[in-house]
């Protein structure tokens, strides 16, 4: 039988990630392990562990938040990573799961089992990215009443906000504040990349 799991032990907060899991509902564990599989085989950029929040959030559930969330994710992504890299097969990964203690509920262990046996084929090799790629940009426009960049009242200013995923699989959320003159000299900027871009 395969060994997956390192002799040394488990990386910091996985533990803990493995007991909150208990807590999440079967079917958002899923969900969340189905992403964590996506990109993990290369299908998906990122996990975004802001739809399980959203969904998490209608359920009332207290005892679980967005770092919890994102521990779980990660703990998945360790596992699914070892697994893939071992070529374990369902059963191998059940009871290597099973091997390190009570720490794994059923209710768990059988979510990991379902999505690892309904997993795709993996995507073509490619490198992972070293930066980070946006996946979405919001902007809003606005006026100040006053502020250190904006003497004057009724003085415009834009926000953009970047959604980023990362090359470790989190979604990052960026957000710049510009003034009207930094917004110009921003927007002349991309004007000038797609006009060099035109060339190529």
């Amino acid at each position: 039988m395969v060994t997956i799991f390192p002799p040394f032990g488990f990386p910091s907060d996985y533990i803990a990630a493995v007991a909150k899991a208990r807590s999440l509902p079967q079917d958002l564990l899923i969900e969340l392990s189905h992403d964590v599989m996506q990109f993990v085989q290369g299908h998906a950029l990122a996990v975004d562990t802001t739809k399980i929040l959203r969904r998490l959030s209608s359920l009332a559930l207290e005892d679980i938040d967005g770092a919890d969330i994102q521990r779980i994710a990660d703990m998945l992504i360790y596992t699914f990573r070892l697994a893939l890299e071992r070529d374990a097969t369902a059963e191998c990964l059940e009871s290597e799961l099973a091997r390190c203690g009570a720490m794994w509920s059923t209710d768990v262990l059988q979510a990991v089992r379902k999505v690892w046996v309904q997993r795709s084929p993996p995507a073509a090799p490619t490198q992972r990215p070293i930066l980070g790629k946006v996946l979405d940009v919001q902007w809003k426009l606005g006026l100040s009443v006053g502020s250190d960049l904006c003497q004057e009242i009724n003085e415009a200013f834009v926000v953009l906000l970047f959604r980023i995923a990362e090359p470790t699989g989190h979604v990052s959320t960026r957000v710049f504040e510009m003034n009207a003159e930094q917004f110009q000299n921003f927007f002349q900027q991309l004007h000038d990349m797609a006009a060099a871009l035109e060339t190529i």
